[in-house]
């Protein structure tokens, strides 16, 4: 490659360098001086050792500048007036108003005031208790922070279901009963109350053997509790809608609530609280690349364009789309409860409002990341330090769990999509683009957040061990026709059969373990298991282990030659 397209290249990744350079000097006069500070001089100490590396690993000279200068041109020449004009359609909800602090004649949707809003992250305590008041009558108060919302029991067919236990106490399968007449209500609907006299201590207040004779706040015979959760608030208020995942309400869709009533100082307002309706959007098929096994590197490199090497993830794949005010994301799978396609949108809260005026639609790798150590003050000043130093990508296993699980997201994990195809851009079917054409297209979609997007990183075409592996494409064609080189060989999901484990007259494990793949069964013994600590956990409790899905990450040769189990899925 000449001196000319080398330089070339490298303004084109240097699109995405002005990331790891310090922000503007007006950054420092913002509120946030130390943070911004701080992260100044640990991105300058970044950008100095990629430098190193760069020239450790004899990238051309010339190729460097073009990659530093590059950068920083563009990024005064077009990064700052177009990331200004993306600003003007996702303001930070951070930087959003969200609402008074609650008194008897204000009612907000969202109370700033409350600890529960942390990383830009809204997440309330969910409370439903069974409430049988002499006022009122029998219903179920849902607590979603502050707010409280009625769901009448009395007059239903429910409420001679109920039964209770000789302390007074709802039966589980009462309780059961009453959680799916809240799921039946929101299915068709409702139209429900939001009650005025309730607060945050009142939400918190049960008891059994009450009175038809006393009198007070909620005097009646029992308040009690029938089931407590995390929900989060996924897309903040929008004049008068919310949209909350609550997974033990709904684990496989949101649901909204939406004011048609703002109500007054005498008269409650009213909502009507529903499901989602699920959106199947069409994508663009995934990427089905040619494998190439770690051994034929010469092979991978004279098929394709070295300066198109880029790093493989191990994360999960996700399609993503704009709608030009916010992201939804989706797996490339369907749904076996609901029959349609599993959105990620839940989990990825922060994202959902980071606006996009070209309205892209592409795919990438979904991942999670989190601080290791000390470096969890960082987050403390809402700084990302460098990879490998301060944070560490969740193993895919893991990612697995925190997507799939009927659970809010963590508050110390924190989400990004590596971008690495786009499909749709400005209304254009961008799928086919060659790679370099369609890579300028995920540096603009990445640079609206750079916090939660990213575009897949370039790499030099050599052994990496502690990567997944590399993908690179034959020079001018799309990345859809690209080569993938896996260091640690195609991995297989396998579901535990049988346990047949047993510790030897000398304290040694023994036996072997039975998993099933397309059919055949396949025995693994301690070696292939893991530690000691593993195979005591599997032997001694063979009932949490049996159907379970084992990640299973053979030799070159067959599914399960000289394999070894490296995980143990959360989610499956």
């Amino acid at each position: 490659m000449n001196w000319l397209n080398r330089t070339k290249i490298g303004l084109i990744r240097g699109r995405s360098a002005y990331t790891t350079i310090a922000p503007g000097i007006s950054a420092l006069f913002a509120s946030k001086l130390v943070a911004s500070a701080i992260k100044l001089g640990m991105n300058t100490g970044f950008t100095l050792k990629s430098l190193h590396d760069e020239i450790s690993n004899k990238t051309p000279i010339s190729e460097i500048t073009g990659s530093i200068f590059g950068g920083m041109v563009l990024h005064h020449v077009m990064h700052t007036p177009r990331k200004a004009f993306i600003r003007s359609f996702s303001i930070p909800r951070r930087h959003r108003p969200l609402g008074a602090p609650l008194g008897a004649s204000q009612r907000t949707w969202v109370n700033e005031i409350d600890k529960s809003i942390v990383n830009d992250r809204v997440v309330k305590d969910v409370r439903i208790m069974y409430h049988d008041t002499n006022k009122v009558g029998k219903h179920l108060d849902c607590h979603i922070g502050h707010q409280s919302i009625v769901i009448r029991v009395s007059g239903k067919p429910v409420e001679a279901q109920l039964k209770f236990n000789s302390e007074g106490y709802l039966t589980q399968n009462s309780k059961d009963l009453l959680m799916d007449h809240l799921r039946a209500e929101i299915k068709n609907n409702s139209r429900v109350v939001w009650n005025h006299d309730h607060t945050m201590a009142n939400a918190a207040m049960s008891w059994v053997g009450g009175s038809r004779e006393d009198v007070g706040y909620g005097a009646g015979v029992t308040r009690q509790l029938v089931m407590q959760d995390k929900g989060e608030l996924y897309h903040i208020p929008l004049k008068s809608s919310q949209h909350w995942y609550i997974p033990k309400i709904n684990p496989d869709q949101g649901t909204y609530m939406y004011q048609i009533y703002p109500g007054t100082e005498k008269t409650a307002p009213i909502l009507i609280w529903g499901n989602l309706i699920p959106l199947d959007e069409r994508f663009q098929d995934r990427l089905h690349l040619q494998l190439i096994q770690p051994e034929d590197l010469s092979t991978f490199i004279s098929k394709s364009d070295p300066t198109t090497t880029t790093r493989k993830y191990d994360g999960a794949s996700t399609y993503f789309s704009s709608n030009g005010q916010g992201f939804k994301f989706f797996s490339p799978r369907y749904s076996k409860v609901t029959g349609h396609r599993i959105e990620y949108t839940y989990k990825l809260s922060e994202m959902t409002e980071i606006g996009h005026p070209d309205k892209p639609i592409g795919m990438g790798e979904l991942m999670f990341w989190k601080y290791n150590g000390i470096f969890n003050l960082l987050k403390l000043f809402d700084i990302r330090g460098p990879e490998r130093i301060c944070w560490k990508y969740l193993p895919a296993a893991s990612i697995g769990g925190v997507l799939n699980s009927n659970s809010v997201r963590p508050i110390d994990v924190y989400p990004e999509v590596n971008i690495y195809r786009i499909d749709k851009y400005l209304g254009q079917n961008t799928t086919m683009l060659p790679f370099f054409q369609n890579r300028v297209l995920q540096e603009q979609v990445a640079e609206v957040n750079p916090d939660y997007f990213q575009v897949v990183r370039f790499c030099t075409p050599k052994k990496y061990t502690d990567w997944e592996g590399m993908v690179a494409v034959p020079q001018g064609l799309s990345v859809n026709d690209g080569l993938k080189l896996k260091f640690r060989g195609d991995e297989n999901d396998m579901t535990i059969s049988s346990i047949d484990l047993s510790l030897s007259k000398k304290g040694y494990i023994q036996g072997t373990i039975s998993a099933q793949f397309n059919g055949r069964t396949y025995n693994f013994g301690s070696g292939q298991i893991g530690s000691f600590d593993d195979c005591m956990s599997i032997m001694d409790n063979p009932e949490k282990y049996i159907g379970r899905v084992i990640k299973v990450r053979p030799q070159r040769g067959g599914v399960a030659r000289a394999a070894k189990i490296v995980a143990i899925h959360l989610d499956k």
